[in-house]
């Protein structure tokens, strides 16, 4: 081999070079790096996580050690003891969990397709809904563009008064000195009373996001209709029965849960990407503070073997792509999931993910105009 290490080529379709990163799982490196995510950032975060847990526990000794001169010995077995705590005690990089949320999985014959379910999951809970959107951004109001506003929305029109102005209220502006006037949404205000106010807009998470606080996080529990908790490996079942009854670990909702807890694992607020064609797009405070910066398209890969994409393969949805991403400001990633040996089945509930491989490959329209 003249000295030369051989290399097995990746097919993925897309003309571009393909290497294989940890995708660290639940572990004392996960544990670890969101320890300091939280606690000030006490090494690059740029930096390739390593395997070696010790590796990691002497930067953040030397940190500390750094910080607090002349406290080694009591900050020492403090780190120790912050560090052996399981990950799901850090809910993002703001607050520890210390609450149960629910939600409310509902099942019904799938319209589209006409075979198999359709899931949704639902938060009523007004406690719970403002939990998890001021902790990580998680779910949507399905009577608000993202964050649930209704109900404040529906208590400054009884009020009238001017204390704050909601991104939806902007958009009715510019849409009624566009097309008209906006009277017919001040008789729609009429028509509620103040207590159906308070629970008309519930929100709606996705089945990541679901999937990612109740087994990564620990914080939800999900129960059916009749207000029956549905066990953990249950509702795993249930979400990937939805789309496929063959479990194995190409399956779309895993990839794609892979690709969401590797992103929220390095503090992104990971929001739907379907407006932009994309499979995500990735907020670095939450769509109330910046618009988002990222836009990532996954592509889900086997050694030797091509994407099961139909669309995958063709260059042209790699302009596409690149084209809408420049045209709205956003940087586009393409996520490469190397899937493990598809001849075992995955144990579920999947707590480590660590099995799936990440690539990112960052990519830029090029404009003959500005790239000279």
């Amino acid at each position: 081999m003249n000295g030369k290490k051989s290399t097995r080529k990746i097919e993925t379709g897309f003309p571009l070079p393909v290497i294989k990163t940890n995708l660290p799982g639940t572990s004392i490196v996960n544990w670890t790096t969101r320890f300091l995510t939280v606690y000030g950032n006490l090494f690059d975060s740029k930096e390739t996580v390593t395997s070696d847990p010790n590796r990691i526990f002497m930067k953040l000794r030397l940190g500390l050690r750094f910080m607090f001169c002349g406290l080694d010995i009591v900050w020492e077995r403090l780190l120790k003891q912050i560090v052996l705590l399981p990950y799901r005690m850090f809910f993002g990089y703001r607050i520890s969990i210390n609450k149960n949320c629910t939600a409310i999985i509902s099942e019904f014959p799938s319209i589209e397709t006409g075979c198999g379910t359709n899931i949704q999951i639902w938060c009523y809970n007004q406690e719970t809904i403002r939990f998890l959107w001021i902790n990580g951004n998680f779910g949507k109001g399905i009577l608000s563009r993202s964050q649930p506003t209704w109900e404040g929305r529906y208590r400054k029109h009884l009020e009238n008064t001017d204390s704050e102005l909601y991104v939806e209220e902007i958009t009715l502006e510019r849409r009624a000195k566009k097309y008209g006037s906006k009277s017919a949404l001040s008789k729609n205000y009429s028509l509620v009373t103040s207590t159906e106010a308070s629970y008309m807009e519930p929100i709606r998470l996705t089945l990541c996001e679901t999937l990612f606080l109740s087994t990564a996080l620990g914080c939800l529990v999900v129960v059916d209709e009749k207000n029956n908790k549905v066990e953990l490996c249950d509702l795993w079942k249930k979400i990937l029965f939805s789309t496929n009854k063959l479990i194995t670990w190409d399956h779309d909702i895993l990839v794609e849960y892979a690709a969401y807890y590797y992103y929220r694992s390095r503090g992104w607020v990971v929001r739907p990407g379907l407006k932009f064609a994309l499979d995500f797009i990735l907020y670095k405070d939450g769509p109330q503070s910046n618009h988002s910066q990222f836009g990532v398209k996954i592509i889900k890969v086997s050694e030797g073997i091509k994407s099961n994409r139909e669309t995958d393969f063709e260059l042209r949805l790699l302009h596409s792509l690149n084209r809408i991403c420049s045209q709205v400001k956003k940087t586009l990633i393409i996520c490469y999931v190397h899937v493990p040996d598809c001849g075992t089945v995955p144990n579920l509930p999947l707590i480590d993910v660590s099995n799936y491989k990440i690539t990112e490959i960052r990519t830029s329209r090029f404009n003959p105009d500005q790239n000279r």
